[in-house]
């Protein structure tokens, strides 16, 4: 963990003190030596761009997610923190690239590796994360009740996709685990099941037997005339 008596390298902007992003992510992989981060860009209607970057302190706790959900998207969930940047791009390349920066940058801070060069302290960072905790299980505990109430997978995949953030909470992931299952269980009704339980007409008790084909054939031979051969002429005097 981070202590006070380390500060980032900084260069002086406008009057103050900035630390680099690239120097600030050596800090906190130094770390976290198995971190992990991932980026994402996505073009708006107005043309503009909008860069997301996640981190994980630990690589694995993605991996664990993504066995589970089997959807790199939604895994990004549990990410530790994550930022995200808007603006222009040009044709240069580093339009981007500044974008990418500037949203790590941002969940960076979010960790406690500040734009200012300070480092959170211990005591600073563990309030931060007590109050986070807190706040996670009173989300989490409402998040599954919503998984509980869903009808179907359909349901529950849109609900996971659209609050995919909530997947790195163990707790949430073994419910719609357990949702998922208990659709499992639930077998459709067969069609063929269906029509065979549907009640047949009874049979007309007072309705003649219709006749069968070879009875149809004979009595219709029997009224048809049969083919006589014609007289023949009288020979005339």
């Amino acid at each position: 963990m981070a202590t006070t008596d380390r500060k980032a390298k900084t260069m002086q902007l406008s009057g103050n003190e900035y630390a680099k992003v690239a120097e600030r992510l050596r800090l906190f992989r130094n770390d976290f030596p198995h971190s992990k981060t991932e980026s994402a860009y996505e073009f708006e209607p107005d043309k503009s761009v909008v860069f997301t970057v996640w981190v994980w302190k630990e690589k694995s706790d993605y991996v664990d997610v993504l066995k589970e959900v089997k959807d790199a998207v939604i895994a990004r969930g549990s990410a530790d923190a994550n930022g995200t940047a808007r603006g222009e791009i040009g044709a240069k390349q580093k339009d981007f690239e500044k974008l990418e920066t500037i949203a790590l940058g941002r969940a960076l801070a979010m960790l406690g590796y500040l734009a200012s060069g300070e480092i959170a302290s211990f005591e600073e960072q563990k309030e931060f994360e007590e109050f986070r905790q807190r706040q996670q299980e009173q989300q989490t505990a409402a998040f599954i009740e919503q998984v509980k109430a869903t009808k179907g997978n359909p349901e529950l995949n849109k609900l996971l996709q659209e609050n995919s953030g909530m997947l790195k909470f163990p707790n949430v992931v073994e419910a719609a685990k357990a949702k998922q299952a208990e659709f499992a269980k639930s077998k459709p009704t067969d069609v063929n099941e269906t029509d065979q339980k549907v009640d047949k007409p009874k049979p007309d008790v007072n309705k003649k037997p219709e006749p069968k084909k070879s009875e149809v054939s004979k009595s219709v031979s029997e009224v048809e005339p049969k083919n006589e051969k014609a007289a023949p002429a009288l020979p005339l005097e």
